[in-house]
């Protein structure tokens, strides 16, 4: 009968060993898994900061386009005011020119 008790707190004892490594593995896994979570947070938040960044540069990049279209709209205007200035000024000067010979 006491052998058999020895037996019964042997294993009872082997069975609270074996939970306690189960569970020690098992709250070392979840620290694992925490300090991934925490790693990933940092990451998302990085992207998410640059996909903002990233957003602002696109805006003004654009707004720059927008810019310098106009500006070479203004200017492609100017030149075909000058060749028109400049084309009248030449028949102008070979109206003169004929009427001097």
């Amino acid at each position: 009968m006491e052998l058999e008790r020895d037996l019964i707190l042997a294993e009872k004892n082997n069975a609270i060993s074996v939970n306690d490594i189960t569970a020690l593995h098992i709250q070392e896994e979840l620290n694992s898994l925490r300090e991934c979570f925490a790693k990933l947070k940092i990451e998302r938040d990085n992207l998410l900061y640059e996909i903002d960044s990233c957003t602002g540069r696109e805006k003004e990049w654009r707004k720059t386009v927008e810019r310098l279209s106009e500006e070479v709209q203004n200017l492609e205007v100017q030149i075909a005011n000058r060749e028109r200035d400049q084309n009248n000024q030449m028949r102008s000067i070979e109206a003169k020119n004929l009427q001097l010979s």
